[in-house]
């Protein structure tokens, strides 16, 4: 861990539960994978399985920002966010009967994103200026 990155309240969390849900995302898409290429017809599951993983992959360079301070995780918070809320209504829309484990992922990941922007603003909020050069590319 870097000396220079001051402490802000609640980072470790929040970074533990980005991680997870980039586990959670990955693991997603890549059952959504297998469970294609096992029934031998990906074209069903080739789009959902790498946009989980894309997500999954958002969530581990969300962590990244929130850990390190970066000055650009607001703006990634936000496009992240309005990139699942439109995948999930863009699914919802298509899957007359969504399954749960859908709607599920979906609630937890606007909750996580609002969290995560939530937190950016107030840790910049305290910081002020005072973050360090390192944090500021």
């Amino acid at each position: 861990m870097h000396s220079d990155i001051p402490a802000v309240p609640g980072r470790a969390l929040l970074v533990l539960v980005l991680v997870l849900m980039a586990l959670l995302e990955f693991m997603l898409g890549g059952s959504k994978l297998l469970l294609g290429v096992l029934r031998e017809d990906r074209s069903d599951w080739l789009l959902p399985s790498g946009f989980a993983l894309g997500f999954a992959l958002c969530y581990a360079v969300l962590a990244h920002g929130v850990w390190f301070l970066r000055v650009w995780t607001p703006m990634l918070t936000v496009l992240l966010t309005l990139l699942v809320l439109a995948y999930g209504l863009l699914r919802f829309i298509q899957d007359r009967e969504p399954d749960l484990a859908l709607i599920l992922v979906f609630l937890l990941a606007m909750a996580t994103n609002l969290a995560a922007l939530a937190w950016a603003h107030s840790a910049r909020d305290r910081l002020g200026q005072a973050l360090p050069d390192s944090a500021r590319d």
